[in-house]
């Protein structure tokens, strides 16, 4: 796919780690970064980033360290109106863009006051409900709202009916947080006490029929003026429990993704395709443009849709690591020109959906209280033993290129990391797990190391 646009626009990312904005400099000259933490490299070719740290100091920021809360700290508004004047910001899902920008010209990509059209979409009930009648396989399902569930047993025979388990889900939580498998009054408790203890929980459940065996398998595509583009099939890594703390009420789940064209799963790609290009017609006609991902469960030859995620995905990250300008969708630049109203030409639409197979894995803390840790990890390039290669985060692409293994980290020394928190990002170029999302004993090995050089393993006693 060839695409013809203005490479000088004035694009910059904003992350707590820079890792999470890394990509777009491939496609615009001036991109940089603004961020929270700075990172453990040197440069990557020129790259500008900007973090608080090096701004005002260590101690400048308290808090949640997320977005919004950075956009509320007035020395971070400080350093965007020193060096990002001009810039449209690009950040992970839409947020609302703090008015003392706007003297600068500096706007946001994805403005919630703008595009509530993504918090629609990501509604689990919403997205049932539209698409019932669209020709998409979703598991048999009803809609109850949260406070007229309790953990009783007549509460889960309601909810469980003629069925012996059900899957129970916040209309709104995203990444695997707000998603609970309900068998039992145990488990029913469990899921309606960590929804009633987290503040960001929605009213409303959907409640659907659990799909035994199923494989999760996912789809990213993207809405543009020329049409809805949608790539290849993802494996998705939910609830590893060695990457994953499942102990943790809400923890996150989502573990990572794979792409391998030797997928035993690759007989429903032609359907999960025509599934996201439906989808991706309906964003594009309540007015929505950029990334979007589609989930599904593969199971008995039938193909499940389940959710919608009309923003970055966690497999965004992985496609542009792996992104060839001979013959892939460029998501991340095409998400972009849309989102800006920049004018561009697609001159040739070809696309090959062929990927050598990837991985990436996102380890989290085991641990069941707050750890601050006294080591971190290098972040760079390592052989597939963890041998240390050099500072470099991208792939070595060339004619005898090993297995690589590139690690981004979010574990630095002296930095408290919560229970369940991420520790780093690692992408990986071969394949790492089974049809199911277990890892291979390579994989496995690789984590634990991780996970015990900075404390995080299930094997440390507890304090």
């Amino acid at each position: 796919m060839k695409v013809l646009y203005d490479d000088r626009l004035k694009i910059a990312g904003i992350g707590i780690y820079p890792w999470a904005r890394l990509g777009p400099q491939m496609w615009f000259r001036d991109y940089k970064i603004a961020s929270l933490f700075d990172w453990d490299i040197t440069t990557i070719d020129g790259l500008e980033v900007y973090s608080l740290h090096d701004y005002a100091g260590e101690q400048s920021h308290q808090g949640k360290n997320n977005t919004p809360t950075l956009l509320e700290n007035p020395l971070f508004l400080q350093m965007l109106e020193n060096f990002f004047s001009g810039y449209a910001m690009l950040t992970y899902k839409p947020v609302r863009t703090p008015k003392e920008l706007s003297a600068h010209a500096i706007t946001f990509l994805s403005d919630e006051t703008k595009t509530g059209l993504s918090r629609l979409f990501e509604n689990k009930v919403w997205f049932r409900q539209r698409f019932a009648n669209k020709h998409i396989n979703i598991p048999e399902y009803g809609v109850y709202s949260r406070k007229d569930l309790s953990a009783d047993s007549r509460t889960l025979r309601r909810l469980l009916g003629k069925r012996k388990t059900v899957i129970i889900q916040d209309a709104t939580l995203s990444g695997g947080k707000g998603t609970f498998i309900v068998s039992d009054i145990a488990t029913l408790r469990r899921a309606l006490e960590t929804l009633e203890n987290n503040q960001s929980a929605s009213e409303k459940v959907v409640v659907s029929t659990y799909i035994s065996g199923a494989m999760e398998r996912s789809v990213q595509g993207v809405v543009t003026r020329y049409g809805v583009f949608v790539g290849p099939m993802q494996q998705q890594i939910i609830a590893n429990s060695l990457l994953a703390n499942l102990d943790i009420p809400g923890a996150e789940l989502f573990c990572g993704t794979q792409i391998s064209m030797s997928d035993s799963a690759l007989w429903a790609y032609n359907q999960q395709k025509q599934n996201a290009m439906v989808v991706g017609e309906e964003l594009r006609k309540e007015g929505y443009r950029g990334i979007f991902g589609v989930d599904s469960l593969v199971a008995d030859g039938a193909v499940y849709t389940i959710e919608v995620n009309p923003r970055i995905t966690g497999a965004t990250p992985l496609l542009t690591m792996n992104y060839d300008a001979q013959k892939h969708i460029p998501f991340y630049l095409l998400h972009i020109l849309e989102l800006v109203g920049a004018e561009y030409q697609i001159s040739d639409m070809s696309y090959d959906n062929t990927y050598g197979d990837c991985a990436l894995i996102v380890p989290h803390s085991l641990r069941h209280e707050n750890v601050t840790l006294s080591d971190g990890i290098r972040s760079g390039t390592y052989s597939s033993h963890l041998e240390y290669k050099s500072d470099q985060v991208v792939f070595d692409k060339g004619e005898l290129a090993f297995p690589q293994v590139l690690l981004q980290s979010y574990a630095l020394p002296n930095k408290q990391v919560k229970p369940g928190g991420r520790i780093l990002s690692g992408f990986i170029n071969y394949s790492i797990v089974d049809s199911n999302g277990a890892l291979d004993s390579g994989a496995e090995r690789m984590v634990q190391t991780l996970l015990k050089k900075v404390g995080v393993n299930k094997e440390v006693s507890r304090r």
